[in-house]
């Protein structure tokens, strides 16, 4: 709903709409709530419970260092200077090997997101309320989506994200479903392979016509 009336005071009457990780649900319900205002639907390494089980189940060992981690600014800077790849394997969801076999573009991509993520302490609630969401049963019913619809993961992604993307897929048969076997929650090594995937669906005239 903040999504429409953000549309309604820029004078927006329809608009294609792309939702990544925790971001698919929210996307994904102003699809379901407002197919009119909505061309396109894209789903990005949906992190969503939909079978009743939290795909990322910690123990409380984990949740503790998560918790300590994500209420320190000081902390998380120390670990992005001194342990990167162990903060890109857990945070980001993405094997650390892969900084070895992608471009050296993809490999600032990925230190660029961890940066990006300061100060944590400020987002820390937002980052905790989208664990929450993804992780409680998802009350959204994806058959019911009659937007054009592409879903896009990868099979390495440690948020076990490939599944639930090829759960939402059965329940929308219509909807275009695209898994890579490597790159993670951050979709490493595939940066431009998913940007003209996007591309691809947003240009579609079969897909614009329905």
């Amino acid at each position: 709903e903040a999504f429409a009336a953000l549309l309604d005071h820029l004078g927006i009457a329809r608009v294609a709409v792309a939702g990544g990780s925790a971001g698919a649900l929210s996307a994904a319900a102003f699809a379901l709530r407002h197919p009119e205002r909505c061309s396109h639907l894209v789903l990005l390494v949906p992190a969503a419970n939909v079978s009743g089980r939290d795909p990322v189940e910690m123990n409380w060992w984990q949740k503790w260092a998560v918790d300590t981690v994500l209420g320190s600014d000081f902390l998380f800077w120390a670990l992005i200077r001194t342990m990167p790849r162990r903060l890109i394997g857990t945070l980001l969801a993405t094997d650390p090997a892969l900084l070895d076999r992608v471009p050296a573009d993809e490999r600032r991509r990925a230190f660029a997101v961890l940066e990006g993520l300061m100060p944590i302490g400020m987002k820390r609630r937002g980052l905790v309320n989208d664990a929450t969401l993804a992780g409680a049963p998802a009350a959204l019913d994806f058959s019911r989506i009659a937007v054009p619809t592409l879903i896009i993961s990868l099979e390495d992604d440690r948020f076990g994200t490939a599944a639930t993307a090829r759960a939402i897929a059965v329940a929308m048969p219509d909807a275009r479903l695209v898994i890579y076997p490597t790159g993670g929650h951050i979709w490493l090594g595939h940066d431009e392979d998913i940007a003209d995937e996007i591309t691809r669906f947003l240009a579609s005239s079969a897909w614009a016509a329905r």
